[in-house]
């Protein structure tokens, strides 16, 4: 190869050098070497190469070359798996060139970062963006390139520091200028604003701007890098995933043309989830995934293989085979090389397969285990997937759960549909159908069961319209265990067919197998189910290996994809008019027939309800003309089918002898004719009858079996829409009745309901009037009687306290007087006047408590009473937070050295920064803490060394608002203290140790300055828990 034949020209070249290469004939021992290193990692000889970029390294002069030599050390340990030695490499890199990026308080340093990329990028179009100035410092060149080699082992290994070197990119590039590597830095940047900040169109748009950079600068391997960024992490959020394949395809292209091997295995690696999750023929990924395995083992990109393998465990699993390598084997290698993106994957995989084989509370765990490890797909399409899944196993779990897991899966599904409806408002295509598919769950563990058909179907819809084959089958399967359990085994097996072919065509042969055994009942009543299962071979299926996909059917299989459309249009249709309409239409279409006819048996009559011609557009329905009173039907051939239950089809209906006497057919000679019955459940719904006097032989085999899969769904549907009418004409007429008699009981109740409703709006008015008038009492009486202590306590406050003071002091410097002079005076007179000093002391010292005591009340009053104490700036409430807690307990500490208690901090470094009043906020928090540690303090001072104290704090980021929980593991509060708790002067302390004013102020700051919430949940002798919502930005009243 072209690689091979310049290794051996580099070491004729090395070994023509002549004496000491490096110190004679530098710069070409230096390029050299570092040609030679490059090419023996391109050839996949890792080790030789690392040892020449050692070589290399250890010579290097110059910063600027230290660092050059660094970044491709980075490349080499990330194929490897060395993760921390390329992070290492790159952070001394990125400091030979004077950019120092810290190891600790990493989220304060993004912040900052991303400040600064606001300013930057303020007021700028992300388009213009392109039309920069090139960068000329080399320095920065190379700090950029070694940014973004960081990018991928970052990203799978610590987030934040991902995030720094993202956004320090970026800024370098604002402000120095475009560099070709550059543009991985706006890729990634797009990533921050869709999975971090939600703006998927500016994410999508900063994609698109990476690769037009790359394109632009003709860097063919940046535009590899490029192209996987866009296509598998922002693309998808807005466009359907189906677009991804010929961006990955170029991608793929380019990065082999280019040898970028590092990212070239990324693109297959990628492309193999996107196949998966596109519901592409599960044989035609496995073809596609051993193709993409060779390719990463030939490149030795060990990251991508472990990905690669985690998503041909599920398909292997779906198909119904087994690996040559056990599951266990594999995820030990996940572990050994410590692949997190590939455990997460393999995680959010497993709880999939485990819910799709009906495992759901084993499900669950591995879903709960993602859950650690799901930032590591952070941005991608398969975080989308662990919801969806996430959702649905919560759904499967709920109805055997104990109520407080009820509550708290409830809360967990909205939070989870809250994204996933925000996914579906940006890219419906991908995210709708699940969206409603999870809505169809909900509704039916909350008993809402007209809503869960409703959505259900719209789930089946929307999937089909999407092409996603796998869920539209998953919908299904869930709508007839849906329609199982209420008992309507018929509705039942309509939708576990279509379940049953939607999974055959996915290729997901060990789940068909899995519902052929668990519901046979389901499966084995219709008699075209076994054909079809043995003449099936409809697939979506792979083009090339360029991944182009398209459609391809057996000549003599059935066009099961329209069977399936069609019986959906039937099933869809409730209302006999609508429903005949849609039958005769369907069924002349599929069967090639010229007209046809629905004949319903009413009541043992045969009626013709429906018919059409093919030249006709229009269809006459609801005509209930008898059918022996029509010219246009052979009589002898419909009543045969009437009584015999069976099918007639007739080749050439002149010529045959069974029917040649019929009027009909001696009148009108028609050539073919097929008459077939409408059954469910053994009794006679309808018959069809249809004509094609075109040709003979019109009604082929095929077309008879589309035919009656269709007349088996028609004839469960038609029943339904005439029990359905029955239903309908005997609620108009029980509305006729009730309509006269409720006319006369509004008349006669109308006045006192009108009175009653005028004391219960006047009783309302009383208890809210009264409420108020008690809280303005309230307040009116603190106001007054703050603006009195100001004036009236104060001072005089002030002069007991200084004169307490000076009076201990008096009696101290009396002591010592006394004890000088103690040989002038009698024993017992010194004596005496010392205990007398000694209660003086006392008395002084109690009157010096009670005024501190005094005071602080009022000074707490005074804080209560006004109404704002200043700006509003922007703050990190985390660290607010964090300060409060540290001030609180080395206060408590102070005061009593043996005071200790066990912290549990969760605060999340989304949240970013928030519109509050810093001093006041910290107050709020200082009060709720010291509370907190009050009460484990007085529960340990009970209990002893048998209980330990616990203060749990956690933050989390909830889009407009901010949640901050505050829990301890004290006595917990009753209900009736509950009530009283944000009351001023309320307090359970014992006296001396509380004012009564702590969590009033509290609440007032939270709810009255900040337009907040607070809640309080406790068990007694368990925990108290306060949660505060406070809105990030200020809000206007």
């Amino acid at each position: 190869t072209a690689y091979t034949a310049a290794r051996e020209y580099l070491i004729a070249s090395l070994d023509s050098l002549p004496g000491e290469i490096w110190l004679q004939h530098y710069e070409l021992a230096f390029t050299l070497h570092k040609e030679l290193a490059d090419v023996e990692y391109l050839k996949g000889n890792f080790a030789r190469s690392e040892v020449l970029i050692e070589i290399t390294l250890s010579q290097a002069k110059s910063a600027l070359e230290k660092a050059e030599i660094y970044n491709m050390l980075i490349v080499q340990y990330t194929l490897t798996a060395k993760y921390s030695e390329a992070i290492q490499a790159g952070l001394k890199a990125l400091s030979l060139l004077g950019i120092n990026l810290p190891q600790e308080d990493l989220p304060a340093a993004v912040m900052v970062e991303l400040a600064e990329a606001k300013s930057n990028l303020a007021n700028k179009e992300i388009a213009c963006l392109i039309n920069q100035d090139k960068m000329k410092d080399g320095d920065k060149k190379i700090a950029l390139k070694l940014l973004g080699n960081m990018g991928p082992l970052t990203f799978f290994s610590s987030q934040e520091l991902w995030k720094l070197t993202v956004v320090k990119a970026i800024n370098l590039s604002l402000k120095y200028g475009f560099v070709a590597e550059g543009s991985y830095c706006y890729s990634c940047y797009g990533i921050i604003l869709s999975a971090i900040l939600g703006d998927y169109k500016s994410a999508f748009e900063f994609g698109k701007l990476a690769i037009q950079l790359s394109e632009t600068s003709n860097n063919l391997s940046q535009n590899c890098q490029d192209s996987v960024i866009f296509a598998n992490y922002l693309s998808c959020w807005v466009k359907h995933i189906k677009t991804t394949n010929a961006i990955n395809s170029e991608g793929y292209k380019v990065g082999l043309q280019s040898g970028n091997l590092q990212w070239t295995g990324y693109n297959r690696m990628f492309q193999t989830m996107t196949l998966f999750y596109q519901g592409i023929n599960l044989e035609d990924v496995l073809s596609e995934i051993s193709n993409f395995m060779l390719v990463c083992q030939k490149t030795k990109n060990q990251w991508a293989a472990d990905i690669i393998s985690a998503n041909k465990l599920a398909v292997l699993s779906l198909i119904g085979q087994d690996d040559e390598i056990s599951e266990a084997q594999h995820v030990e290698t996940f572990y050994q090389h410590k692949s997190m993106a590939a455990i997460c994957e393999y995680h959010v995989l497993k709880s999939q397969i485990l819910y799709m084989y009906e495992k759901p509370n084993e499900a669950l765990e591995w879903a709960i285990l993602s859950l650690d490890i799901i930032n590591y797909i952070m941005g991608h399409i398969s975080s989308s997937h662990h919801n969806f899944y996430y959702s649905l196993i919560l759904t499967a779990v709920y109805p055997t759960a104990s109520e407080s897991q009820q509550k708290q899966y409830l809360e967990t599904l909205a939070a989870n549909q809250q994204q996933m409806k925000i996914w579906a408002d940006n890219c419906t295509e991908n995210f709708l159908h699940k969206y409603l598919l999870v809505e169809a769950e909900i509704a039916r563990i909350n008993g809402r069961g007209e809503g869960a058909i409703d959505l259900y179907d719209k789930a089946i819809e929307s999937a089909r319209e999407n092409e996603f084959i796998q869920n539209e089958a998953l919908a299904n399967e869930l709508a007839a265990k849906f329609w199982l359990i209420k008992g309507k085994e018929d509705f039942a097996q309509i939708y576990m067919k279509k379940a049953h072919y939607g999974y055959q065509l996915w290729g997901a042969l060990g789940k068909v197998n899995d519902l052929e055994e668990k519901y046979p009942q389901l499966l084995s009543k219709t008699p075209t189910a076994a054909p079809i299962k043995e003449t099936v071979n409809h697939k979506v299926t792979l083009k090339n290996t360029n991944s182009s996909f398209t459609t391809t059917n057996s000549a003599v299989a059935l066009d099961l994809a329209t069977v399936m459309k069609a019986s959906q249009a039937i099933s869809g249709e409730i209302l006999l008019g609508g429903l005949l309409n849609k039958l005769i239409k369907i069924v002349i279409e599929n069967a090639g027939a010229q007209k046809g006819f629905f004949i319903l048996n009413r009541e043992g009559k045969l009626l013709i309800e429906a018919a059409k011609a093919v030249e006709s557009s229009e269809v006459d329905v609801r005509q209930s003309t008898p059918a022996d009173c029509n010219s246009q039907l052979p009589m002898s051939v419909i009543n045969y089918v009437a009584r015999t239950h069976e099918n007639v089809v007739l080749n050439n209906a002149a010529t045959e002898a069974t029917f040649a006497t019929d009027y009909y057919i001696q009148l009108h000679q028609p050539k073919s004719v097929l008459c077939a019955p409408l059954i469910n459940q053994g009794k006679l719904i309808g018959i069809v009858y249809l004509e094609n006097n075109l040709t003979t032989s019109a009604f082929t085999s095929d077309r008879i079996e589309i035919l009656s899969i269709l007349c088996s769904q028609a004839a469960i549907s038609i029943e339904n829409a005439l029990l359905y009418d029955n239903l309908q004409q005997a609620n108009e007429q029980l509305e006729d009745y009730s309509r006269t008699l409720e006319v006369k009981v509004e008349e006669r109740t109308q006045e006192l309901k009108e009175k009653n409703d005028q004391l219960e709006q006047t009783l309302q008015q009383l208890r809210t009037a009264q409420k108020q008038i008690i809280a303005q009492e309230k307040l009116a009486s603190l106001g007054a009687l703050t603006a009195g202590i100001a004036h009236e306590i104060r001072n005089p406050l002030n002069f007991v306290n200084n004169f307490a003071a000076i009076s201990i002091d008096l009696t101290q410097d009396l002591e010592e007087e006394i004890e000088n002079q103690s040989e002038h005076l009698e024993a017992e007179a010194v004596e005496y006047i010392k205990e007398i000093l000694s209660d003086i002391s006392q008395n002084v010292a109690e009157i010096s408590r009670q005024g501190q005591r005094t005071q602080n009340i009022v000074e707490g009053m005074l804080m209560h009473a006004r109404s704002d104490s200043g700006q509003r700036q922007l703050s990190d409430v985390n660290t607010i937070l964090a300060e409060a807690v540290q001030l609180v307990y080395h206060g408590k500490r102070a005061k009593d050295v043996t005071f200790n208690i066990t912290l549990e901090t969760n605060y999340d470094n989304t949240i970013g920064l928030v519109e509050v009043v810093t001093q006041d906020i910290s107050r709020a928090f200082i009060n709720i803490i010291n509370n907190a540690c009050y009460a484990v303090a007085d529960k340990k001072n009970v209990m002893g060394e048998n209980f330990t104290p616990k203060l749990a704090i956690s933050t989390l980021n909830r889009i407009n608002i901010v949640e901050i929980r505050i829990r301890d593991n004290g006595k917990g509060i009753t209900e009736e203290i509950r009530e009283k708790i944000f009351h001023p002067f309320f307090t359970t302390k014992p006296t001396g140790e509380g004012t009564g004013l702590g969590l009033s102020l509290t609440h007032d700051i939270i709810v009255g300055q900040h337009q907040g919430q607070i809640q309080l949940e406790s068990e007694i002798g368990a925990f108290t828990e306060f949660i505060i919502l406070l809105p990030k930005k200020a809000v206007s009243i």
